[in-house]
């Protein structure tokens, strides 16, 4: 592989991994990693006087992370190309794309049902582990 693509997706792992990171700290401080405070955060709660998300609130919120998902998702699953194990990778791309679409709509499952709230932190957790799991392929598995 050329020397400027390794430098591309070290660059490009490094800004994930912050990105990665700070989502994962406002996630715990908003929200919380339990059930019960997703499905507080999103359906309210009276007693922590927590209103709960409006149908348009979730679509303002959905609309930046799709394109955010997106473009990462993209970029990803492109630089697993020049790893060695391409086709296996492909399988850990399409779980990456399915997590991270789970995890952007669980919130309007909430809306029908609230035991739905167990797909925001599976979505959540998961895509985590999928984008590392990409990001061990870019570093370990490239082809020379």
């Amino acid at each position: 592989m050329h020397r400027a693509y390794r430098v591309l997706i070290i660059y490009f792992m490094l800004f994930s991994l912050l990105l990665l990171l700070s989502g994962a700290m406002i996630f715990e401080h908003k929200i919380g990693f339990g059930i019960a405070e997703v499905q507080s955060y999103y359906l309210g709660d009276a007693e922590r006087f927590i209103a709960p998300k409006s149908f348009n609130g979730m679509l303002k919120t959905l609309l930046p992370h799709l394109f955010v998902f997106g473009l990462l998702w993209f970029v990803a699953s492109h630089f697993l190309r020049f790893t060695a194990h391409y086709k296996r990778a492909v399988w850990i791309a399409l779980s990456l794309f399915w997590l991270l679409a789970i995890e952007a709509l669980s919130p309007f499952f909430m809306l029908v049902h609230e035991a739905f709230a167990f797909l925001k932190l599976f979505g959540f957790f998961g895509s985590y582990v999928a984008f590392l799991a990409i990001f061990y392929l870019l570093l370990c598995a490239q082809k020379e």
